[in-house]
């Protein structure tokens, strides 16, 4: 699950849809969720903005270092999913 203020998503959903992605030149981290009951869009810096003359060649960083990073890892790779899901309604 996923709680944005009041609005709750089931990542499990079949109809859930995220997107995350960076916009390269702008330094940005793009995050959408599309939902029959609901959708949630933000922008915001890049979890390397700051970094001085740091080059994001290892997308593989993203979910260590930015948070809804890793909630699109979990939505994207069902078997964390589902290992997740049994380990917290056990």
């Amino acid at each position: 699950m996923l709680q944005i203020d009041s609005q709750i998503w089931l990542l499990s959903a079949p109809q859930l849809k995220l997107h995350f992605h960076h916009d390269m030149r702008k330094r940005q981290t793009h995050f959408a969720i599309t939902s029959p009951t609901g959708d949630f869009a933000i922008d915001y810096p890049a979890w390397w903005a700051e970094i001085p003359d740091f080059v994001p060649l290892e997308p593989e960083m993203d979910k260590d270092e930015d948070y809804l990073a890793h909630i699109y890892y979990v939505w994207q790779t069902p078997s964390i999913n589902q290992s997740l899901l049994k380990r917290w309604t056990a």
